[in-house]
């Protein structure tokens, strides 16, 4: 999993993130920004221009 994000950020792809939160299912679509391995965290910025913090 870890070599598509990092294919996503260098070649800025988009992508759809399926989550689970709150007992259901949620979708996060959009650009890859940023990729925290250390505190585990990926920031998506939607195509809104809102950057989701997962």
């Amino acid at each position: 999993m870890n070599e598509t994000l990092h294919i996503a950020i260098v070649f800025n792809l988009p992508l759809i993130i399926t989550i689970w939160m709150n007992g259901f299912f949620e979708e996060v679509e959009g650009i890859l920004h940023y990729l925290d391995q250390q505190n585990r965290r990926i920031h998506v910025v939607d195509i809104r221009e809102q950057i989701n913090i997962i």
